[in-house]
C-alpha cells in the first residue's frame, strides 16, 4: 500500500562540482554518461527552503546542503555523500535517534526504480521504461528521506518552529 504525503517547497537550489560543464557523467536524454572531467568528481548540491511544509510543519528558512564524492576507478563507482541538516534537527537531545536511519531506508528504497548508474547496477522500471527521464534515484531518495524524517518529526518540529526556539548548545 502507498500512502500519498502531502508536501510542497518553494525556495533556492545551487549545485556544483569540480567536473567541466555539464557534468559528463550523468545519463542524459536516455545516454549513459562518461567519465568525470578529472576521475574524480567532487561536488555539493544545497537547498534553501524559503517557504514550504510537510505533513503540517512549517519548513521555511531551513537550510540543507549535499556534498558528494565519485570515483571513476573505484569498484561500482559508488557516490559517497554527505547529508548537511540545520543544527535544530540534532542537538535535539529529547527525540530518539531511530528516525533518521528509518528516513535513510525509506529514501534508499524509494530510489529503486529510479536507478540508471549500469552495471553492475541494475536498470530500474522508470529509466527502461522511459531512457529520456535519466538517472532520477539520487534525487528521489533525498526527498523521500527528507520527507520521511520530517514526518517522523512532524510535532516536535512544528513545535519549536512556531515558537522559534533553538536548541541550546553547549561547548563539551
Amino acid at each position: 500500500m502507498v500512502v500519498a504525503t502531502a508536501w510542497h517547497i518553494r525556495g533556492s537550489y545551487f549545485e556544483s562540482c569540480n567536473c567541466d560543464a555539464i557534468c559528463p557523467c550523468r545519463r542524459i536524454d536516455g545516454v549513459s554518461g562518461g567519465r568525470s572531467t578529472h576521475g574524480i568528481c567532487l561536488g555539493v548540491l544545497t537547498w534553501l527552503i524559503e517557504e514550504g511544509e510537510a505533513v503540517g510543519t512549517d519548513l521555511a528558512g531551513l537550510p540543507v546542503a549535499l556534498a558528494t564524492r565519485y570515483d571513476d576507478d573505484e569498484p561500482g563507482s559508488p557516490w559517497t555523500w554527505i547529508l548537511y541538516l540545520d543544527e535544530r534537527e540534532f542537538f535535539d537531545r529529547t527525540r530518539l535517534r531511530w528516525k533518521a536511519p528509518l528516513a535513510m531506508l525509506a529514501g534508499m528504497a524509494a530510489s529503486v526504480p529510479f536507478w540508471d548508474q549500469g552495471h553492475p547496477i541494475p536498470l530500474g522500471y522508470i529509466p527502461k521504461h522511459h531512457p529520456a527521464v535519466g538517472d532520477l534515484s539520487f534525487f528521489v531518495g533525498f526527498a523521500v528521506a527528507a520527507l520521511v524524517y520530517l514526518a517522523l518529526n512532524a510535532r516536535s518540529v512544528q513545535a519549536r518552529l512556531r515558537t522559534g526556539t533553538r536548541a541550546a548548545t553547549t561547548p563539551a
